[in-house]
């Protein structure tokens, strides 16, 4: 009862931390992607603004910062090896300006991210379902296997029982028979006791009437 309670608490939290790992890695990635290209349309909105002299340099600049700084966090960050389970790494990494020249590639590089969201989520969710499919398959044959493992443990059990109540009634049978014997041996003393008793008196008699 103890193994099966065990393992099913383990395989329970086994699922669940599974379903939160695989979970956030994938809304991190799509988190960073949304991000960059959400900063690359602030900054195309930006440049736009700056060429009509109605924000500072100062400002323009600030968003180049968080852009560049979404892009390294892409590029150089975990979500990286999703995008490679995933094959969208190289048309990202292409996709991805230099900072002389990040104002002419900005329209290239949201078209980008955006194509490359869209395909991690929805291939995100594919192996999600697989790998649910499969851990699934996995927690029903480990329940058939904990199953397996029960009935044949209350099958020994049960055996054992038996062979004690056995045990036992040997033990009673043989006590039994101790006491029967010892009674038995008892009365052959007193009958022993007695037949040398008469002896001796016959014997007294005999002498007597001699």
């Amino acid at each position: 009862i103890l193994f099966f309670g065990f393992s099913l608490a383990a395989i329970t939290q086994l699922l669940v931390i599974h379903n939160e790992l695989d979970q956030r890695d994938g809304e991190n990635t799509l988190w960073a992607l949304a991000q960059a290209q959400n900063h690359g349309s602030k900054l195309q909105r930006d440049d736009e603004l700056f060429r009509a002299g109605q924000i500072s340099r100062d400002a323009l600049s600030l968003q180049e910062d968080i852009l560049f700084s979404r892009l390294t966090l892409l590029q150089d960050g975990p979500q990286m090896r999703l995008l490679v389970h995933f094959g969208q790494d190289q048309p990202v990494i292409a996709a991805l300006p230099r900072r002389s020249a990040a104002h002419q590639a900005l329209a290239q590089m949201i078209n980008v991210l955006a194509v490359a969201g869209n395909e991690v989520m929805v291939l995100e969710r594919e192996a999600r379902s697989r790998q649910l499919e499969q851990l699934g398959g996995l927690i029903q044959a480990a329940f058939v296997a904990i199953l397996v493992v029960v009935l044949t443990g209350g099958l020994l059990i049960w055996q054992l029982m038996r062979s004690l109540a056995r045990q036992r009634g040997h033990v009673r049978t043989i006590a039994e028979q101790r006491d029967a014997l010892q009674h038995t041996v008892h009365d052959l003393e007193l009958a022993r006791t007695a037949t040398e008793t008469y002896r001796n008196f016959v014997s007294l008699v005999s002498h007597q009437f001699r």
